[in-house]
């Protein structure tokens, strides 16, 4: 409104001297300047329903401390141009207070589409909410910004940097017993083709028997003598009462670093949680395979539940074998624990 204002003591000016000196041409001038604020804050008015800003994709995926690439779209569907859109977006953690506030600006062609992209760098595991807060719409001379509110959001999906835990296994043979199996050392094992068995939630698509899954109407997926012999079962409990986000970054780090730790010796960890969608299970063989359970995790939560695993992990960052305490990690120096202790686990 400052400039408004401006403009309009130059208006009174304008008219004071063309009254003064009897001057038609700055009777003239006078006349056009009221006429342009008019048109102008006509032109805000118009600018204020036609321009408008979404995210092109509802999710997108980072990760942690390092800067994620967003986009939003910039759309302008009037003939009138803008001489400038200007929009705030903030950046907020479930379970966190505050937010990151960003202000990108663009020029408003008209009937144009463009794409701004701005950059994060978030620093906690979990979902992060982007939403576009407000839209604010200049006219040519920004007499007249306009600004209205915007209920456009996505989910930024933070995960954590791959770093696995450093797990030896001091039992004989270099086998590993895990519960009713024994999960050989990955290295040198031979993969031997077992037979088939029904799908299971969580199985690889790569590992689907199409032929015989069309044959039956059910899908079926290739077992292997080393996927039979060699799985681990990790069970996860979420929390009593609501965490804080820095609760939950600690958890999705170690939990990552455990997964990745057992993968080292196991052809693929069975994962068991309970969510607001009920209970769920996974068979992680890879590190996307990972991404996808904390993808769901992000998007469902984790609910408290005790269920059957050889391995347990809790959101007190408890882990457990068979019942027992194998090591409670930190909620501060969890990143120095996952990075320089090993872990020796006997048979």
């Amino acid at each position: 409104m400052t400039r408004a204002l401006s403009y309009l003591l130059l208006t009174a000016v304008t008219w004071y001297l063309a009254g003064m000196y009897r001057s038609f041409p700055l009777t003239a001038l006078f006349v056009a300047e009221l006429i342009l604020f008019v048109l102008l804050a006509v032109q805000c008015g118009i600018l204020c329903f036609t321009v408008r800003a979404e995210f092109p994709v509802s999710r997108t995926a980072g990760e942690k401390g390092a800067e994620c690439r967003c986009r939003v779209r910039l759309i302008q569907r009037g003939r009138l141009p803008a001489s400038r859109v200007r929009l705030t977006l903030s950046l907020s953690y479930p379970g966190r207070q505050g937010r990151v506030v960003r202000r990108l600006s663009a020029g408003g062609e008209p009937r144009s589409e463009t794409e701004l992209e701005f950059y994060a760098e978030p620093v906690l595991c979990g979902p992060v909410t982007v939403e576009l807060a407000a839209l604010r719409v200049y006219d040519l001379l920004a007499l007249f910004p306009i600004q209205r509110r915007c209920r456009e959001s996505m989910i930024l999906a933070v995960f954590p940097v791959p770093r696995a835990l450093r797990i030896e296994y001091a039992g004989a043979g270099g086998a590993w017993q895990g519960g009713d199996a024994v999960l050989p050392l990955r290295t040198g094992s031979s993969v031997e083709f077992r037979g088939l068995r029904e799908y299971q939630a969580g199985d690889a698509a790569r590992a689907i028997h199409w032929k015989q899954s069309a044959r039956t109407d059910r899908l079926w997926t290739r077992e292997y003598e080393q996927e039979a012999r060699s799985r681990a079962s990790l069970a996860l409990c979420g929390p009593q009462t609501p965490l804080r986000a820095e609760q939950w970054d600690a958890f999705y780090e170690v939990l990552s670093a455990l997964v990745l730790g057992l993968l080292v010796h196991a052809a693929a960890v069975q994962v068991l949680w309970r969510d607001s969608q009920g209970t769920g299970q996974a068979e992680l063989s890879q590190g996307a395979d990972l991404r996808d359970l904390l993808a769901r995790l992000y998007a469902y939560g984790l609910e408290e539940a005790v269920l059957a695993g050889e391995f347990s992990l809790n959101t007190d960052l408890e882990w457990r074998r068979g019942g027992e305490l194998v090591y409670r990690f930190s909620q501060t120096a969890f990143p120095e624990e996952i990075r320089d202790r090993v872990f020796d686990l006997y048979g």
